[in-house]
């Protein structure tokens, strides 16, 4: 289940769960929780695509084989569900962007597969307003105090921005102990 904070692992992936009707056995799901304004919407969006991209990495497969509540109900039965068209319809958006996006994170096209491999701790900005302090290994947690990014800067943590525009950055090969007080202040 993810929303625009974070995803929560709820069920272990050998176990079905009541998702898609006729569909359950056929599928890993991930349950998109609705958004009421556009700001928590694109944060979600960006949090779902993270975590089918990983879970597709994992198994080695590609964009082919996610699919909307809907196709699942119109192939197997069993569910009268539309989701997420609906939800992404009242934002603007739409399943074939959603997939794009979730292709971009799968194939390394953006920044945010680096929290996955790179060593040590990173700072992302992603110009959504919300900053996220990322630890391999650990997740990303996102940083919402309106002076975090202050905090951080006068920590000693870097902020750098690629000249293509990138989302902001800063990395470290060692955590020392002014950057995990700062982090201890802040909560996370």
């Amino acid at each position: 289940t993810s929303d625009w904070t974070e995803a929560i692992h709820c069920v272990p992936y050998d176990r079905l769960c009541w998702q898609v009707g006729n569909g359950n056995g056929t599928c890993e799901g991930i349950e998109i929780c609705e958004a009421t304004n556009a700001s928590d919407f694109w944060r979600g969006i960006d949090i779902a695509a993270d975590v089918i991209a990983q879970r597709l990495r994992t198994h080695g497969w590609g964009v082919d084989r996610m699919h909307p509540h809907q196709w699942f109900s119109q192939t197997y039965g069993g569910s009268d569900h539309t989701d997420p068209i609906p939800y992404f319809t009242r934002f603007g958006y739409n399943w074939g962007a959603f997939v794009q996006l979730v292709q971009q994170k799968l194939s390394g096209a953006t920044a945010g597969q680096e929290v996955d491999i790179m060593a040590g701790m990173m700072i992302r900005n992603d110009n959504t307003g919300v900053i996220y302090y990322c630890e391999p290994g650990k997740g990303r947690t996102a940083l919402t105090h309106p002076d975090q990014a202050n905090l951080l800067q006068q920590a000693g943590v870097p902020l750098i921005h690629g000249n293509n525009g990138a989302p902001w950055w800063g990395r470290f090969d060692q955590v020392d102990a002014l950057v995990r007080k700062t982090m201890e202040q802040l909560g996370v």
